[in-house]
């Protein structure tokens, strides 16, 4: 007897989908209201 316990595709979790993103930088890890390529000064850059 076998048995298939391989997960279908769109069940497969990647654990990234679900992760909160900085409501400032939505995820890019920069400073949205700076000219520079600063980091983002609520999340620190952790998005990136």
């Amino acid at each position: 007897m076998t048995t298939n316990n391989a997960v279908p595709d769109d069940l497969d979790d990647d654990g990234y989908d679900d992760e909160p993103v900085c409501p400032r930088c939505h995820g890019d890890g920069r400073d949205p209201w700076c000219d520079y390529l600063l980091p983002c000064p609520e999340c620190l850059g952790d998005s990136l």
